[in-house]
């Protein structure tokens, strides 16, 4: 049992560290060790706002796994301690990743709707405004990123679908038939 308490302290070590090093921002980026979702890889602001989020959790799953080391050493009844504290440990490295998780997937959506409204307030023809497609071409100025004129006459055109060729997409399975 002495091996399944150092196991946990060597767990315990390696959460508590990625916890403080998450909490103060300081963990440095990896592939490894942190979040792996694409909100927090989008930028290293994003990176360091998410893992201070989930750092205080993971900080609280090692100190669950270094209590679970210390019960498991006392042996005896103390191993129901040990397996609660490791349960506890493993909830909170989950609570503090999906709590992250949530925080970067909001900010990102907050930011792209900002940079949204920025580029509608600019007149740009993406942002689903209608109106002539040579003012929205000379009122864009190119701070859109694209070329406004390419909207066509209607704003809403980059939004809307394209209508379906039912006779073209029978004579592609056609001819791809061998037909």
């Amino acid at each position: 049992m002495i091996v399944l308490s150092v196991l946990l302290f060597i767990v315990a070590a390696a959460v508590l560290v990625t916890g403080i090093l998450a909490a103060t921002g300081t963990l440095p980026g990896n592939s490894w060790v942190g979040l792996r979702i694409p909100e927090v890889r989008k930028s290293r602001e994003m990176w360091v706002t998410a893992h201070k989020i989930a750092g205080v959790p993971w900080t609280g799953a090692g100190v669950a796994f270094l209590g679970a080391g210390l019960a498991g050493l006392k042996g005896g009844w103390l191993w129901i301690v040990a397996a609660l504290l490791v349960v506890g440990g493993l909830f909170l490295i989950g609570m503090g990743a999906a709590l992250a998780a949530s925080t970067a997937a909001r900010l990102d959506h907050l930011k792209a709707k900002e940079a949204e409204e920025r580029r509608a307030a600019a007149g740009c023809c993406s942002s689903g405004n209608s109106g002539n497609a040579s003012a929205e071409a000379d009122s864009c100025g190119g701070s859109c990123g694209g070329d406004c004129s390419s909207c066509g006459s209607d704003g809403d055109a980059a939004l809307s679908t394209p209508a379906l060729d039912l006779d073209a997409a029978r004579r592609a399975m056609a001819s791809r038939d061998g037909k």
